[in-house]
């Protein structure tokens, strides 16, 4: 099997060349070159009195692909950030980000295989400095590689049966220049997931049964964890907009590590619903009791005129490397473009200019936010998720809130965060505001802060603040060619890891060029 990140991006590009070769598609490939000047105050982040300045200029080349055609669909984001710094090269370094993910059917309608690699930065502990930039020296910052591929089959018997049948196999891995120690997330899960569904939606009752195992594996030593569901379900359908459903099943685990969840065979049930009373609103939940408790799930989702609003609610079981596979609704791209969608309304263009700022921030488009921490154990984590736009002619005002609460289900490693705190609290404010200033330029200005609080072996209340203030004004100088301007104010408090709270203030300006 390949190995790592690298493998993905191989297997990506070999499919798109079949593609290319086989099946008539329409493929959009685009190099991107970005020139980038940095001066931060505080390059390092450090504590006040320990300040460093710095003049940081980046040479940053990219690729973007992206096609379908009538077997394959592709998209691929590279950059890679080769970083010099005017008073020092001790910390020159290159960091590429890539996300990729891609779908290849085989066999028509029925066999498929499906792929998605990411390479990004990540935070590795709550309580050190939660940064983006590709500018700063941080420690805390690791470098993450992911990649899944899922070979498939869907299919239908007669008119009322369907089946698919699924076999993931996915590795994460961390590594870091900055980094000293092992801390991060390094593991490979391999797993089958499959069911059955009979009936439709126009019945008044629909039965169906789904089953999966996953074995997981952490670099770290400890025993490889699996975990394996079978359930049957029964669906109660009273009319073509609402649906609710009961399940029962049995469930095996042997990862645990609490008198609360103790290893071995227990049974599972549940009860859920969803609703949509009009094209424009949704509203689903669930709740089930698995071996580690309540497993719930509950989501809004309403449309209004010029404004959205979404709500979501979940407990589950999880691991940091499903976390940053999952097809997540909430990627850097899909949020800056549905702040952009009103002031933006052309597609093309709001392609384009959301590209141009999310590569000036050395973000991969289709890379989820941070996660917040990484961890070499399976969790089980309380998340709830709000974020509300309201879209005008030209301005589009966005506010998020988040609050996560994550516990380790497994034994954690000496250098895991979990290692150090029973239970870890995040939560996450933003506000967004983007201004159409002309047809081509637009003015962003962002306000944050986020909250870590742990509680354990090291300190009960561990807590420290981060608030940050952003501008970003971006303008297309011509036909291929963009520039932006950005300014930043961050104010870090508490217990951050290594420094004890810092201040930074930055600015950034970059000039890109798309051929």
């Amino acid at each position: 099997m390949l190995k790592g990140v690298w493998g993905g991006l191989l297997l990506g590009l070999c499919l798109w060349g079949a593609g290319q070769r086989v099946w008539a598609a329409n493929w959009t490939v685009t190099p991107v070159l970005q020139w980038q000047e940095t001066w931060s105050d505080n390059i390092a982040l450090a504590a006040p009195g320990l300040e460093r300045s710095d003049l940081v200029t980046q040479l940053n080349p990219g690729l973007h692909v992206s096609g379908q055609g009538g077997r394959l669909k592709a998209n691929l984001d590279a950059l890679w950030q080769v970083l010099n710094y005017a008073h020092g090269t001790s910390a020159n370094r290159t960091l590429p980000t890539l996300s990729a993910n891609g779908s290849l059917e085989l066999v028509d309608k029925w066999f498929y295989v499906d792929g998605v690699a990411s390479m990004s930065q990540q935070a590795l502990s709550p309580f050190g400095p939660q940064t983006t930039q590709a500018a700063n020296i941080n420690a805390n910052n690791s470098r993450v590689n992911s990649y899944a591929l899922t070979p498939r089959i869907n299919g239908v018997v007669g008119s009322d049966l369907t089946y698919d049948l699924r076999y993931q196999a996915s590795q994460t891995s961390t590594s870091s220049s900055l980094v000293t120690t092992a801390q991060g997330t390094n593991s490979r899960t391999a797993g089958w997931t499959g069911g059955l569904r009979w009936g439709n939606a126009s019945r008044l009752f629909n039965v169906a049964a789904d089953f999966s195992t996953t074995s997981t594996r952490f670099s770290s030593g400890q025993a490889t964890t699996e975990n394996s569901l079978d359930r049957v379900y029964a669906y109660f359908n009273p009319d073509a907009h609402l649906s609710f459903s009961a399940n029962v099943g049995r469930e095996y685990n042997n990862g645990v590590n609490s008198a609360a969840t103790p290893r071995g065979s227990s049974p599972t049930h549940g009860v859920g619903f969803n609703w949509q009373p009009d094209p424009r609103t949704t509203i689903s939940g669930e709740h089930d009791i698995r071996y580690f408790g309540p497993n719930d799930s509950l989501s809004l989702n309403h449309r209004f005129r010029r404004a959205a609003l979404s709500v979501a609610y979940s407990r589950d079981r999880t691991t940091s490397q499903s976390l940053l596979l999952q097809n997540s609704t909430s990627t850097y791209y899909q949020i800056l473009s549905a702040s952009m969608t009103a002031s933006v309304p052309d597609p093309v263009q709001r392609d384009l200019l959301v590209r141009q700022v999310l590569q000036s921030q050395g973000l991969a488009p289709n890379a989820a936010p941070l996660i917040g921490f990484l961890s070499d154990s399976i969790l089980i984590q309380r998340a709830m998720n709000i974020s509300f736009a309201v879209i005008g002619v030209r301005n589009t005002v966005t506010f998020t809130a988040s609050r996560s609460n994550s516990r380790t289900d497994t034994v954690p490693t000496l250098t895991d965060v979990l290692a150090s705190y029973s239970e870890i609290s995040q939560s996450n404010l933003g506000l967004n505001w983007a201004f159409q200033v002309s047809p081509y330029s637009t003015l962003t200005a962002t306000l944050t802060q986020t909250k870590s609080d742990g509680v354990g072996t090291l300190g009960s209340g561990t807590l420290t603040r981060q608030s940050a203030v952003n501008i970003l004004w971006n303008s297309q100088l011509g036909p291929h060619s963009s520039g932006s301007l950005a300014l930043r104010r961050v104010n870090a408090s508490g217990s951050v890891s290594g420094t004890g709270g810092y201040r930074e203030s930055a600015a950034t300006a970059t000039l890109g060029y798309k051929y």
